[in-house]
């Protein structure tokens, strides 16, 4: 190993010398600075003629301070530190380095910028950095005292840089952000010092995607640390959530700028909102607020290890599988039967993908938005399951009891974060889902004068809502109604697709019994389809009565039996006797 050359002077020497002078005549011999006050401000001329440079004091004090690479006001600090180190087995405080320069603690502060220069260029180590001033402690950086005895030039050790992945990346920042809010300690480090970390931690991983990612949004140093700190957070906390006032509190270290920062959480204005990173929670104060990582946060901060936070929200009760579709031949008449074959085709992954960039383009509304109309037991939601299944897509069913809330102000919460939440499905499934609102007309229906009621105003702001987001939609969306004379002009504007379903016809009427009953002949399925004006659900009800009585009895029923059947499913009709409320 070859030997570092030694420097031209000697070290020691030099510093003793320099720690005599200045014990014997004190910073008064600078200056005469017994307040510091040049030594404050950092405008203390070494080299002017009120010092010249053939003085020993300044000569020496030179010397050192090129030596080490700082300023001769932190060389003067450091000559302190290592004297009062070198008669003394404990760490020294701050009341020692004030009784060294003779100042009391009020002046002594102006210190404070050389001490700081002198830890980051780890010339000194301070114990307890984030304690108060008084708390601190410090003692000169062995590998500068080693330099110094080998009267070699010092040169800082370089950083071994500490590779870390992204949980260990956000964690380490996560530490830095110390939250205590006791008057008895610092609230963490300052915020500068704190921004050149982080900042010197991502130059170091740059690599990892999850930094690059974050670095090209193009964010400051401020919401990229809250972001960190949140990642931490979802981590290790079992709620998934980040205090935001405390969190915004430790990186800005000022009531005013964090404020500022929270207000800006408050209106959903914030750059990680923006971005669709971070969503707020429900909260009773801004103290409370809370905040977590939306779906493309996690996605940019878990990368590959998302499916393993996600996992157990597959079996969503709401979310219905193609796989656990059972495959069904469908009767309609002609026309709807060819409208159903478009929009099967357009549903096609590939189609979709086609359709939608050419939507794009025109500046079109990119959501395939359908409705199906018409009455009872007519195969809409058969209809619109059979389209999942052959497009390998899942169902994403509406329960349209659940949007209404009796609380004021909730439903809106509500119907918005249902779109949120089909916009997650859609990120988040291999294809997107289909959104389902069966019988819509519940919450499509015509607006209402709002004057009228709160209930009114309630139902209209959801309306707004629902044509807000049919516009922006980027999915696919069906609804079902019986009552499509109750649907609003505004949303029927938006349906790309008005599929009617009417009862079927004689012909297909008895393909249906056929398709249900495999054992009926060409002739008793005429018979059933020509006396019995059923619709194809009312079909299915006799089909499983069918079943039932075979598993019973272990025979299969008669003609004269479906026939009964078939009068049963009448009931209601032939009196005319309405169910339920007539307004």
């Amino acid at each position: 190993m070859t030997k570092r050359k030694t420097v031209s002077f000697n070290v020691i020497d030099t510093f003793c010398q320099l720690s005599e002078s200045l014990a014997d005549s004190g910073i008064r011999y600078l200056q005469g600075c017994a307040d510091a006050p040049a030594l404050a401000t950092g405008k203390m001329d070494f080299k002017g003629k009120d010092h010249p440079s053939d003085d020993p004091v300044v000569k020496n004090l030179l010397l050192l301070a090129d030596y080490l690479h700082i300023t001769p006001q932190a060389c003067l600090v450091f000559v302190a530190i290592y004297s009062l180190e070198l008669t003394s087995r404990e760490g020294i405080d701050w009341c020692d380095i004030c009784g060294y320069f003779g100042i009391n603690a009020i002046k002594s502060l102006s210190l404070r910028q050389y001490l700081s220069e002198l830890t980051k260029k780890e010339i000194i180590c301070c114990e307890n950095p984030h304690g108060m001033l008084m708390y601190r402690s410090y003692c000169v950086h062995k590998d500068v005292e080693s330099a110094m005895d080998s009267n070699i030039p010092y040169k800082k050790t370089k950083d071994k840089v500490e590779k870390l992945d992204r949980y260990q990346f956000c964690s380490k920042v996560g530490s830095l952000l110390h939250r205590n809010f006791d008057f008895e300690y610092d609230c963490g480090l300052e915020r500068e010092e704190l921004f050149e970390k982080v900042d010197k931690m991502e130059q170091q991983h740059a690599h990892l995607p999850f930094v690059k990612q974050l670095k090209s949004l193009k964010l400051d140093n401020a919401t990229r640390i809250c972001f960190y700190d949140m990642c931490d957070d979802f981590i290790n906390n079992n709620d998934w959530k980040t205090n935001i006032y405390k969190s915004l509190q430790s990186i800005y270290q000022n009531i005013s700028e964090s404020m500022s920062a929270i207000r800006l959480f408050l209106d959903k204005t914030h750059p990680l909102q923006k971005n669709d990173l971070v969503e707020l929670c429900p909260f009773d104060y801004a103290q409370n607020a809370e905040a977590t990582l939306t779906d493309k946060g996690k996605r940019l901060f878990l990368e590959d290890d998302y499916d393993l936070f996600t996992m157990g929200r597959r079996n969503d009760k709401n979310l219905i599988r193609p796989e656990s579709i059972q495959e069904k031949r469908l009767f309609f008449k002609e026309k709807t039967t060819q409208q159903l074959g478009l929009l099967k085709s357009s549903l096609m992954d590939k189609q979709l993908t086609a359709l939608q960039q050419r939507l794009a383009n025109n500046s079109l509304p990119q959501g395939v938005t359908v409705l199906f109309y018409g009455e009872p037991g007519t195969g809409k939601t058969e209809a619109a399951m059979q389209l999942a299944k052959a497009s390998g897509r899942s169902v994403f069913h509406v329960d349209i009891s659940a949007c209404k809330s009796m609380w004021f102000g909730e439903s809106e919460k509500i119907v918005k974060q249902l779109f949120d939440t089909y916009r997650e499905k859609c990120r988040k499934e291999p294809l997107k889902p289909i959104l389902l609102f069966n019988e819509a007309d519940a919450i499509f229906s015509k607006r209402k004068d709002v004057s009228s009621s709160s209930v009114a105003q309630t139902e209209n702001a959801i309306q707004n809502i629902l044509l807000e987001e049919m516009e922006k939609l980027d999915g696919i969306l069906i609804a079902t109604t019986n009552l499509s004379l109750n649907f609003d002009d505004a949303f029927a504007r938006r349906f790309l697709f008005k599929i009617p379903f009417e009862k079927p016809t004689v012909e297909a009427k008895a393909a249906i019994w056929r398709d249900k009953l495999p054992w009926l002949d060409d002739k008793s399925a005429g018979l059933l389809a020509q006396k019995h004006d059923l619709s194809g659900g009312e079909i299915d009800n006799v089909a499983r009565k069918s079943l039932m009585e075979e598993v019973v009895s272990g025979e299969r029923p008669s003609l004269d039996t479906l026939f009964q059947w078939c009068e049963e499913e009448h009931f209601g009709k032939q009196s005319g006797n309405a169910i339920g409320f007539v307004a």
